[in-house]
């Protein structure tokens, strides 16, 4: 699931031209944020990954 969750990310930045680490660096967190994500996830890490994106929750659990 992670990782579809992971790949969704990758789609909604290249879709906005904007890059993981700059998203990263926008919430105030290391480069390898998003990529030590793991199933157990909590879902306010979600919800702040959407919002610095500047998509929803729900556009990164497409196709899960």
């Amino acid at each position: 699931m992670i990782q579809r969750v992971k790949e969704n990310i990758k789609a909604e930045c290249k879709n906005r031209s904007i890059t993981i680490e700059n998203i990263c660096k926008s919430m105030h967190k290391d480069r390898k944020y998003i990529y030590r994500m793991t199933d157990k996830v909590q879902a306010m890490k979600i919800i702040n990954i959407a919002q610095a994106i500047g998509c929803t929750p729900s556009d990164l659990f497409k196709g899960i």
